[in-house]
């Protein structure tokens, strides 16, 4: 799958539901997702909690897109959803979301 690129400071929203076996829509116990740079092995944004919905909306913001090493031409985003954590329907995104983060100004922060 080819990584879809933004630029340093950009944001976006990911849009998640769930369904069950019968590809009907769910509503979870609990969900929570992460962003971590795989480039530099960094965590961007610790677990964070949703309210659970039928479907939500998580804001990718400009400092989730911030480029981690200055040196780095572009740096991988994953992001990772975790729903009913600890219980015995515990879901673990099988095929997180991963995007490039091109850095606009190498060896230089664009955000303040």
């Amino acid at each position: 799958m080819e990584l879809r690129p933004v630029g340093e400071g950009s944001s976006f929203t990911l849009v998640a539901a769930f369904y069950n076996y019968l590809d009907q829509s769910t509503t979870m116990l609990d969900v929570k997702y992460r962003i971590d740079c795989l480039t530099t092995k960094q965590t961007v944004r610790d677990w964070t909690s949703v309210t659970p919905s039928a479907q939500m909306e998580i804001e990718v913001t400009p400092t989730d897109n911030e480029i981690q090493n200055d040196r780095n031409k572009r740096e991988q985003r994953q992001l990772t959803i975790v729903a009913n954590d600890d219980s015995d329907t515990q879901f673990v995104d099988p095929d997180p979301v991963r995007w490039w983060v091109n850095n606009i100004l190498p060896g230089r922060s664009v955000l303040p």
